[in-house]
């Protein structure tokens, strides 16, 4: 299987992640031309943000944490030259399932429907780890 194969998934997350940056600060904007004060952008103090802000700003952050786990693996893989279709299968249901979490988080708001999303990608990411050692210790 072609090595770089395993780079895309990486990229498209990677992509989404600006796309998300590019909203929150869409969403920026408009709290402040609804009336928040600027000053909330200094301390985040003092200021009540609107909840479709918050949600944003949250899940902006979001994309720096459990996602950096998943770069680590994808470089991994492919500086050992162990991809494999498995790694490539999981590496892109964990990209579909941190789009599945963004919608909930971003548009629907349904809290058990986004912390579903959020377990299956856990679990789609422990298996993409799981199996990348795996692999690494027996190539």
């Amino acid at each position: 299987m072609e090595k770089t194969l395993i780079l895309y998934p990486m990229f498209a997350l990677v992509l989404w992640t600006f796309v998300v940056g590019a909203i929150q600060a869409r969403y920026t904007k408009r709290a402040v031309l609804e009336g928040l004060h600027p000053n909330y952008f200094r301390h985040k103090l003092g200021y009540e943000p609107p909840g479709y802000l918050l949600s944003a700003s949250q899940h902006f952050s979001n994309l720096f944490e459990m996602p950096v786990l998943f770069y680590a693996a994808v470089i991994t893989i492919y500086t050992a030259e162990v991809n494999s279709i498995v790694l490539l299968a999981l590496a892109w249901a964990y990209v579909v399932t941190r789009l599945l979490h963004s919608r909930q988080h971003l548009a629907d708001k349904y809290l058990l429907k986004r912390r579903n999303a959020f377990f299956v990608s856990y679990f789609v990411l422990l298996a993409f780890w799981l199996t990348t050692m795996f692999s690494v210790a027996f190539s």
